[in-house]
Formats: C-alpha cells, structure tokens, sequence
C-alpha cells in the first residue's frame, strides 16, 4: 500500500499534535490492534505452550491464531494460571 506525499504529510503533522491517523479500510490484518487496545494488553500468551510473552517480542508474530490469546492480566496473576514466562524475552 502506498501513500501519496500529502497523506504522509498530514500524519507527520497530526503525529506532532499528539493525533493519530485512522487505519486505512484496506489495512485488515488481525494482528494489528488500535493503539488504545495496545496500551491495555500486557502481555501475549500461547495457549498451547503455555507461555506468555511481551506483545513486541517477534515469536508473537509467527504464532497461530488459533494459540494466541491477548492479555491483560498482570505476570503474577499468568503465572498463577499455569503460564510460564518466555525465557528469551523475559517478561
């Protein structure tokens, strides 16, 4: 997908206001979240591992959908769940 100058222009500025752009209708992908429901989830968890992990960290990218679960919950309460933290991107 591209943008013309005047869109990146006009996000460039709404960026400096403080102001996001809405996501384009094209942009449909499952994994993208809006930035208000980005700032909820603390942590990603693989239902069939069993571990959870920070939403930035790249394993979360190539999880199926079918394992994946978005969380709020704080790392204590996961861990009292069963969940265990990723020992690389230690959450």
């Amino acid at each position: 997908m591209r943008y013309d100058y005047e869109f990146k222009k006009k996000c460039v500025d709404m960026y400096r206001e403080g102001k996001w752009p809405p996501t384009p209708k094209e942009l449909k992908n499952p994994k993208l979240v809006s930035v208000d429901r980005a700032a909820e989830i603390t942590y990603v968890v693989n239902t069939n591992t069993q571990k959870f992990y920070y939403p930035s960290w790249s394993a979360v990218e190539d999880m199926k959908e079918k394992n994946r679960q978005d969380s709020t919950k704080s790392r204590e309460e996961l861990m009292d769940e069963g969940f265990t933290p990723c020992k690389r991107c230690k959450p």
